[in-house]
């Protein structure tokens, strides 16, 4: 992300029916009818239980219920073509028939269509839907199609035939996500149905698959910009479609481990063919642990079987301490606005926290003097009134666990003078590239589309955490 302060305000300082289908039962890609391989990157079980016992290998159950789920990334909501249309969950139990366990449960309407809303997809990229469609209770011709955005994608058709072969009732076309990563598919009652505005729409299963291979390392676990609770940790990420195995780097800065290739000991961390990594315990990076209230950065180079790396993104997660730590204001501000409201993150494990303020040193350490505020259960303070200008105050956030108190840090700001204006800060976030200024300067938002700009009436500079 790149911040550019930007506009000085008096400030005195200042991403046809039926269509062939494809198979989907596989680990890293899939052949579909017309020879083209793609890779799946999401595979739904659709059902009234989340239960294993009906769930095929390698998908992610999903009741209607779960709307909103997020799976890798890619967040699924569920909703219909008429308003309080009811989505039916079914389960016929064990049929016997090849892909049972998809085939065994689905979802459908009564009347209307159903509509899946896929976000967080790669804005403007071209993917391929999968939509499994089958039940056993009808002679009857079952027909929906299905749009994306908008533009036909594909066909389901379906009577009571048993299927013959593992895909036989999977239909699939091609589908764009927009500028915003999204995906909305709905369907709607083709004419050729045997009973026009009944029962058309059925789903037992959904794949979405690219149509080229993702070469990174991706979905980072801890989730990137994490706070871990525990001074050891196991890093974790999906490989790249086509890698076999990965080059692990860890370290304390971002340019170390962003410039780092495999001949830097200290943050190349070895080769592994598993897609877990551990880091904070005997044998491992950093063996005697995690420190406290430290960003640590993170790095997955996808290794393909000819020996080609493919550098993946920075990530990072914090270990937080018992401790309150990043405080706002940060600590040592000046031109502080006196109408601001202190917080501050928890320390691992905290339930309630004890503040402390005045413009006292003395008083805040010892919490006399009226400094002792009380207990607040959300990591946020507003002092009682507006504060005086141009006056230095003192803070401390004592967190405790219900058991232990663990007292934090003695923090000050100084608010600013009279009359102060403002200045506005600009954010150009996921820019291309490392955070140099030529890529920023290179991004076809900048200057004028920052993703949101933001009016600042103090300035600050972090400490103790991150670069």
């Amino acid at each position: 992300m790149f911040g550019v302060f930007r506009t000085m305000q008096n400030l005195k300082i200042r991403r046809a029916l039926m269509l062939m289908p494809l198979v989907v039962l596989c680990c890293s890609f899939c052949v579909n009818a017309q020879g083209q391989v793609t890779y799946p990157i999401l595979k739904l079980d659709m059902g009234p239980s989340r239960s294993a016992a009906g769930l095929q290998e390698g998908f992610t159950a999903m009741t209607v219920a779960d709307s909103g789920l997020v799976v890798d990334g890619i967040k699924i909501e569920v909703g219909t073509t008429i308003a309080g249309e009811t989505i039916q969950q079914r389960d016929r139990g064990a049929i016997g028939v090849p892909n049972a366990l998809i085939y065994r449960d689905f979802w459908f309407t009564v009347n209307g269509g159903l509509i899946f809303t896929l976000s967080g997809l790669e804005s403007n990229e071209t993917y391929e839907i999968t939509i499994y469609s089958w039940d056993g209770s009808s002679a009857e011709y079952h027909i929906a199609d299905w749009s994306a955005n908008g533009e036909f994608c594909l066909t389901t058709n379906w009577t009571n035939t048993t299927p013959a072969t593992e895909d036989e009732f999977a239909f699939s076309g091609n589908a764009t996500a927009d500028a915003n990563g999204t995906i909305v598919l709905e369907a709607i009652d083709n004419p050729m149905t045997s009973n026009p505005g009944q029962y058309f729409c059925f789903v037992d299963a959904m794949v979405v698959s690219t149509l080229t291979p993702v070469n990174i390392a991706r979905r980072p676990v801890p989730e990137d910009g994490a706070i871990i609770t525990t001074k050891q940790t196991t890093l974790q990420w999906t490989p790249g479609h086509t890698s076999v195995s990965s080059n692990v780097y860890i370290g304390e800065s971002f340019d170390d481990v962003n410039e780092a290739t495999t001949a830097d000991t200290d943050i190349f961390r070895g080769n592994s063919v598993e897609v877990s990594f551990p880091v904070g315990s005997a044998g491992n990076p950093y063996p005697d642990g995690l420190s406290e209230e430290t960003t640590y950065y993170w790095r997955i180079d996808e290794v393909e079987e000819n020996g080609t790396e493919n550098k993946g993104d920075i990530w990072s997660f914090t270990v937080a301490p018992k401790t309150a730590f990043t405080p706002f204001p940060v600590d040592g501000s000046l031109f502080a606005d006196p109408n601001l409201t202190l917080s501050w993150i928890p320390g691992a494990g905290a339930r309630e926290h004890l503040v402390y303020f005045g413009d006292n040193l003395e008083d805040v350490q010892a919490g006399t003097g009226g400094t002792d505020k009380g207990t607040v259960t959300d990591p946020n303070y507003k002092p009682a009134s507006i504060l005086q200008s141009n006056t230095t105050y003192y803070w401390r956030i004592d967190e405790t666990d219900g058991l232990d108190v663990f007292p934090g840090k003695i923090w000050s700001f100084t608010t600013s003078l009279p009359d102060m204006g403002t200045i506005t800060m600009d954010l150009w976030e996921n820019v291309e590239g490392d955070h140099t200024l030529v890529n920023l300067l290179d991004d076809p938002r900048y200057p004028d589309s920052p993703t949101r700009s933001e009016a600042l009436t103090e300035l600050g500079t972090v400490n103790g955490v991150g670069d």
